[in-house]
């Protein structure tokens, strides 16, 4: 993610003087970028965050129309580790014809319906990002990948190849104070899916419109994306990433004087396929119900129930060790967005909330931006964490509440 730069520009030189493009953008923007916990502690650092980015996107195309390219890194100095590094966040290459299209390099993909709640959505995420305040575009990772789209004419196909996979960027436990049942073992290692053809990952979408409604069908081949324990004793712990298999179906329409969204998955455990296993996830159904609408010109509503049902848990809790923490059976979370623009759309205020039923935790994320021109605005917010255990999804991370300040020049 942070190198192969030089390859990227060397390669889009490349694709300017073969494909003769006379369509090229330059633009990008300045980003400074900083976040603080609201909790004093003697564990970690106040400062959660602190760096300054600058984007440089460079598009073209040919003069046919049936290539392009993109391509975006962000030069970063990273003011708490003083390090200056290059992230680079996308670098692809379009060839398109009338009934198909390829997409080729460093790509950001997103499936599905969900608003932070993702079911069919398998693609890599960076939850440092999430939980550290910067903005939601780098939520999502880029994975090296081909993405092939089949458009006949009863409907739309996706297929991605991934041939080296790519981990979730998990909490920091340099920034982020968070339960690890093995925070006191030095000794820990990770195995990665061998990059070979047998461990590609592989997803496809078949999406068409019926009716007044959207209708998309997923399927993945692949792996966890967060690391689960293999191996432990009383001096080391060995992570690795279990197969997966993950099936869906989405459907979008009008109704109720809004958006409906309905989105659904089940995911295959392939190394806990009778649930015995206590450290790896079970095999689940997930479900998703959304509803979004105008409520005036200037206020947005959203609203989600989302749903996820352990299929053994029986087996689950008879093979789960005496003092480690049980998860409920099922994990139903509700949340509401809403979005509020003020003085002709310079002011944008916007609060969400997860609230987790069964686990009895929440995260309220408000947010106040303010754009003193077409280019440069400036953004408030914070993470608001709670719950009362300390395992759940959002409860252990309750003592990292942090705010944080984002000025954003673009050009």
């Amino acid at each position: 993610m942070k190198k192969h730069i030089l390859p990227a520009l060397i390669i889009i030189t490349f694709l300017l003087n073969y494909a003769k493009a006379n369509e090229i953008s330059l633009h990008g923007f300045g980003l400074v970028t900083y976040s603080g916990r609201t909790k004093t502690t003697d564990e970690k650092r106040d400062l959660i965050l602190g760096e300054e980015r600058l984007r440089l996107n460079l598009s073209g195309a040919s003069e046919a129309g049936n290539a392009g390219f993109n391509a975006k890194a962000d030069f970063i100095h990273d003011g708490i580790n003083n390090e200056t590094k290059v992230d680079l966040r996308e670098a692809y290459v379009d060839l398109i014809e009338k009934n198909y299209d390829v997409r080729i390099g460093r790509q950001v993909i997103t499936w599905g319906l969900g608003d932070l709640l993702f079911i069919n959505d398998i693609f890599p995420k960076d939850w440092n990002a999430f939980y550290a305040g910067r903005d939601m575009e780098y939520l999502k990772l880029g994975a090296e990948a081909v993405k092939l789209g089949i458009y006949p004419k009863f409907a739309s196909m996706e297929l991605v190849v991934l041939p080296a996979f790519q981990a979730d960027e998990m909490p920091s436990p340099d920034k982020f104070i968070f339960n690890d049942p093995f925070a006191g073992m030095n000794n820990k290692s990770i195995i990665r899916p061998d990059k070979k053809i047998r461990d590609m990952e592989l997803a496809s979408r078949i999406y068409r419109r019926i009716g007044s409604g959207d209708m998309s069908i997923y399927a993945y081949k692949g792996f966890y994306h967060t690391p689960k324990v293999n191996i432990y004793d009383s001096l080391s712990v060995n992570y690795f990433y279990p197969k997966l298999n993950a099936y869906g179906a989405s459907c979008q329409l009008n109704g109720l004087g809004g958006v409906i969204s309905v989105e659904g998955g089940y995911y295959d455990s392939r190394y806990d396929k009778n649930g015995e296993n206590f450290f790896i996830d079970n095999s689940k159904y997930k479900a998703l119900l959304g509803y979004g609408r105008q409520i005036t010109n200037q206020l947005h509503l959203g609203l989600q129930y989302y749903n996820e049902i352990t299929r053994d848990y029986n087996k689950y809790k008879e093979n789960l060790p005496q003092g480690f923490p049980r998860e409920e059976k099922t994990k139903q979370i509700l949340t509401l967005r809403l979005t509020q623009f003020l003085k002709y759309e310079s002011w944008k205020l916007s609060l969400f909330t997860f609230y987790g039923i069964d686990e009895k935790d929440s995260m309220l994320i408000p947010e106040a931006m303010y754009k003193f021109s077409d280019e440069l605005a400036l953004t408030i917010g914070g993470n608001i964490i709670d719950g009362d255990k300390e395992w759940t999804t959002f409860g252990q991370f309750k003592e990292n509440d942090n705010v944080y300040m984002r000025m954003k020049y673009d050009y």
